[in-house]
C-alpha cells in the first residue's frame, strides 16, 4: 500500500477512532489502561499485514 501525506494523516485518524470503537465496546481494555491508538494500531496491523 502507498499512501501520499494527506492520505496517511487521513488513516491514522480513521484508525484512532477505530481504536475509540473497540475500547468502547470491549470496556476490559479500558480497565487495562490500553491507550486507544495501541487498540486501533494493533487493529491496522493486522489489516495491512494480509
Amino acid at each position: 500500500m502507498k499512501l501520499d501525506l494527506i492520505q496517511t494523516v487521513a488513516f491514522a485518524g480513521l484508525v484512532l477512532f477505530v481504536g475509540y470503537g473497540v475500547r468502547r465496546v470491549l470496556p476490559m481494555l479500558a480497565r487495562l489502561n490500553i491507550p486507544v491508538p495501541v487498540i486501533g494500531g494493533r487493529a491496522a496491523g493486522c489489516d495491512v499485514g494480509r
